[in-house]
């Protein structure tokens, strides 16, 4: 079961969460900046609905980008960092 972090943890809409968090820990690992990652997944989640058939814009596919980003910016100064450290974040901390 999914772990009651959104309004809803049931939805069929939550199936691309951990898609969205592993996505931009890459590109923040790769191009070595949040900024860069958040940019790119903000872009894509904005033209989600004209590429995926029923896609819509989803303000927690972007929380979790933002969860995504820190943990790709933690793994470049240390290669232990553990996902479920920045998964599992609640939405204000940093």
């Amino acid at each position: 079961r999914f772990p009651r972090l959104f309004s809803s943890p049931t939805s069929s809409h939550h199936k691309d969460k951990l898609q969205h968090f592993f996505a931009t820990a890459f590109l923040s690992y790769v191009f070595e900046s949040e900024e860069t990652a958040l940019r790119i997944g903000f872009a894509t989640e904005k033209g989600e609905s004209a590429f995926i058939i029923g896609g819509t814009f989803d303000a927690e596919d972007l929380e979790m980008n933002r969860r995504g980003a820190m943990l790709g910016n933690a793994l470049l100064s240390d290669e232990n960092s553990i996902a479920s450290q920045y998964f599992f974040r609640k939405s204000g901390d940093k």
